[in-house]
């Protein structure tokens, strides 16, 4: 300013303005040095199993092979075909991984007995086989119920859980959706283990060891007085019983009926996947066969569960055995209607 005592003025009251002003926090932030964390890419928890395959697995015991080739797909994210022998033994049998299922004396066994099935081996490497050629390595001519969705991480529990899981897919795929939630037809133990080569205790391991649900069904027959209970004990044995309509709900209240037990039904602790795929393998499996029409060389079954009485109705005169539907007014109870043409009529 040119002049001492000006100077001394002005820094004076710069000060003392400066003093009254109220503190404000700094909105400054330095630049950090530490690299912004990317979050890690999330694959899909859940691989597509259908249940032929699966329940084939169990036939011809190749479980524990059939799991190495479900993992090995899955952790096929580039959708290459094939893993290095090096990084599957590493992924799969590395105590720290979390994807370890067996040990590595294990896993060679494992890679010996899928070979020429689930995959093949050359130059260090493990060619993965597609579905299709799989299930034709496996006897599968057809493939048949709905593809559900496993969780992946069912692969990596032991392996009598992923047995049950296996199983528990049959079930799974004979779900259907309805109006009033997932239906299943009933089935009896022997014909699931004529399906399965599963015996029937194993059966009750797996579901409880899956979470497959299962509910009881009664066959309401004719009222008591008008069956003779001689034909009622010849055809159903000990099952049969009397049941008394107390609020009736089909005919008169009080009446009597014979009922009988039922096959149960069964639900699956999978979701059910689009149909794409399987009509797709399906297609494949029949260019691979060289005896004409697929499904032939099946075990077949009369249809005696319909979803109603329309379509049952449709199936009476070409039943060769009593056919069934629920009850209409609460289909989600046990109660189903029964009839059968008499001999001669």
């Amino acid at each position: 300013w040119g002049s001492t005592a000006v100077s001394a003025y002005v820094r004076a009251s710069y000060n003392k303005k400066e003093a009254s002003r109220p503190l404000e926090e700094s909105t400054y932030q330095p630049k950090t040095t530490q690299p912004v964390i990317q979050p890690a890419a999330r694959h899909n928890d859940f691989i597509v199993l259908h249940p032929t395959l699966a329940v084939q697995m169990l036939k011809k015991r190749m479980a524990a092979s059939g799991r190495l080739w479900l993992l090995l797909k899955f952790l096929d994210t580039a959708g290459k075909g094939w893993h290095t022998i090096q990084d599957a033994r590493q992924r799969l049998t590395d105590k720290d991984s979390r994807w370890r299922i067996c040990g590595k004396r294990q896993f060679r066994n494992l890679l010996k007995a899928g070979e020429g099935i689930f995959w093949v081996r050359n130059n260090g490497r493990i060619w993965l086989r597609s579905t299709t050629k799989a299930a034709a390595a496996l006897g599968v001519d057809r493939l048949y119920g709905t593809p559900v969705a496993l969780p992946v991480h069912i692969l990596t529990e032991p392996i009598g859980t992923v047995r049950a899981h296996l199983y528990a897919s049959f079930h799974s795929g004979r779900q259907r959706e309805t109006a009033v939630g997932h239906q299943s037809a009933p089935i009896a133990r022997e014909t699931i283990s004529a399906l399965t080569n599963i015996h029937p205790r194993i059966q009750r391991i797996y579901e409880k060891r899956a979470g497959v649900r299962k509910r009881h069904n009664i066959a309401l027959g004719p009222t008591v007085a008008q069956a003779d209970p001689h034909e009622i004990a010849w055809e159903h044995g000990r099952a049969a019983r009397k049941w008394r309509d107390q609020k009736g709900q089909h005919g008169t209240a009080g009446k009597q009926y014979w009922a009988w037990q039922l096959p149960n039904n069964y639900f699956g602790p999978h979701s059910k996947c689009p149909r794409r795929a399987k009509k797709r393998v399906n297609r494949q499996l029949t260019g691979l066969s060289n005896t004409g029409t697929t499904g032939n060389s099946h075990v077949t079954f009369d249809r005696r569960f319909f979803a109603n009485g329309r379509l049952a109705a449709k199936a009476i005169h070409h039943a060769h055995q009593p056919i069934y539907w629920p009850a209409p007014k609460n289909p989600l109870q046990s109660l189903w209607y029964s009839f059968q043409i008499q001999e001669g009529k």
